[in-house]
């Protein structure tokens, strides 16, 4: 069943092994386990559904993720305004935390320092 809210597309529901499956908009697909049907009637009926799944469904059952969490993150570069540079925005280089730096981050890094 297809639901209004902007986090979850579509939810299936089996009474029978009370099994709940949500589809999110960006992250996948989720099972949980053992929900009883109030709680999915709830969330059914709940003026936001995204609201109410966050507060009482995501971390008080047990549940499956069809898709792995992720093995790394990419870092964000910070621009700021500097005033002696007459207000051009600049990037910080990240800080790393004693692993070797991706080579296209090193030359980035590098070119960034050139520029200063």
């Amino acid at each position: 069943m297809e639901l209004s809210s902007r986090l979850i597309k579509e939810i299936t529901y089996d009474a029978a092994t009370q099994t709940l499956d949500v589809k999110l908009r960006l992250k996948g697909r989720r099972r949980y386990f053992n929900v009883p049907p109030a709680v999915v009637k709830n969330l059914l009926t709940a003026p936001s559904p995204g609201w109410y799944y966050t507060q009482h469904i995501h971390h008080a059952f047990a549940r499956t993720d069809d898709e792995p969490p992720p093995r790394f993150s990419f870092f964000r570069l910070r621009l700021r305004r500097h005033p002696a540079a007459g207000g051009i925005l600049k990037a910080e280089t990240p800080r790393h935390q004693g692993t070797m730096l991706p080579a296209w981050l090193q030359k980035l890094s590098k070119s960034l320092k050139m520029n200063k």
